[in-house]
């Protein structure tokens, strides 16, 4: 996510979960480099194993991925937490492949 950061993205308070998600993918957008989004999306992977959106968060990676990413204001309800993690899952996913062809 450092390489998101480093793009100046910024997520404002309380945009809804689309606005982020539309936020995101215009960041991931503008990475060129195969290793930056393989990384984002590895840090993902991670987050899908370890976050239960359930259960407060209580691995120290996880929440610094949390932060990172700017998600900690779409967590409170699991179900859109769950939903938003699995679509930038598949935003990363899709630009991956795009930057291998």
């Amino acid at each position: 996510m450092d390489s998101l950061l480093k793009l100046n993205w910024t997520v404002p308070a309380g945009v809804t979960s689309q606005d982020y998600r539309d936020s995101f993918k215009l960041a991931l957008s503008q990475l060129d480099e195969l290793n930056k989004v393989d990384l984002i999306l590895k840090k993902l992977h991670f987050l899908g194993l370890h976050f239960d959106p359930f259960q407060e968060v209580t691995v120290p990676e996880v929440k610094q991925i949390i932060e990172q990413m700017n998600l900690e204001i779409h967590l409170s309800n699991p179900y859109q937490a769950t939903n938003l993690l699995l679509q930038l899952l598949d935003d990363t996913e899709e630009r991956l492949k795009q930057l291998k062809h």
